[in-house]
């Protein structure tokens, strides 16, 4: 997706390579074995943004585990008449990631 800063990794017999490529606009598609770099804000827009797509309403909030304390992540989907969870992670983002393929 545009915006999305994705992260090579290249292992030997090639010398370790980490490196990372901004689409600024530019028709450009990741070199096979990138992955999107998770940790970058502007990713982390783009993966909201294709859950935007997705869901109508839906929001993000700490879930509390079975001590009450916030150690995991909820996605919630309102569909008109309920709320239903449908997905967790153990960082906002893991979560962001499990409901985006969880989406119909």
């Amino acid at each position: 997706m545009l915006g999305m800063q994705y992260v090579v990794y290249r292992e030997p017999p090639l010398e370790t390579y980490y490196g990372s490529h901004r689409d600024m606009g530019r028709a450009w598609s990741p070199p096979p074995g990138s992955l999107p770099d998770l940790s970058d804000p502007a990713t982390q827009g783009c993966v909201t943004a294709l859950l935007d797509d997705a869901y109508c309403e839906w929001w993000v909030e700490p879930s509390p585990g079975a001590d009450m304390r916030a150690t995991r992540w909820a996605v919630y989907v309102w569909n008109g008449s309920l709320t239903r969870r449908i997905a967790v992670g153990a960082t906002r983002i893991e979560a962001l990631i499990a409901a985006l393929e969880a989406a119909p």
